[in-house]
């Protein structure tokens, strides 16, 4: 942020919490940063979260998500339900972190469609912005 933004560094901190807390799409429902400062994150940065592109529930609860990233590829997030040691009701992700996969074994998709890419950072985290709100 200060570096290559010129933003002061507490401001990371507030992007941080607009993205992670409350669930912020934009730069423009960012309220409490300046109007200057969120038009030179709309010129130089994006906010794109994977579009999800379809769906299925099993009966033990398992979502998994077909999620369409902003170059068209697709990939799968799992989200697994669960209990704590402490019985607290919980969900576990299956992130994906590569659009395909090399490895070419016979019963999988994704195997099947060979390697193509590693995912971005951003596309990764993503997932789980993606997943949170569904």
């Amino acid at each position: 942020m200060r570096d290559d933004l010129g933003e002061p560094s507490f401001r990371a901190h507030q992007i941080w919490q607009w993205l992670w807390q409350k669930g912020a799409t934009s730069f423009d429902a960012m309220t409490n940063v300046s109007k200057a400062a969120r038009a030179v994150l709309a010129e130089r940065c994006v906010i794109r979260l994977p579009e999800i592109a379809a769906g299925q529930r099993s009966a033990d609860g398992t979502v998994k998500l077909l999620l369409r990233l902003g170059d068209g590829e697709t990939v799968e997030t799992v989200l697994i339900p669960s209990e704590s040691r402490e019985g607290v009701p919980r969900m576990t992700q299956c992130l994906s972190c590569q659009v395909g996969c090399a490895m070419g074994c016979t019963f999988c998709a994704t195997g099947q469609m060979g390697f193509i890419r590693n995912m971005t950072m951003g596309e990764i985290l993503g997932q789980v912005l993606v997943a949170r709100a569904y």
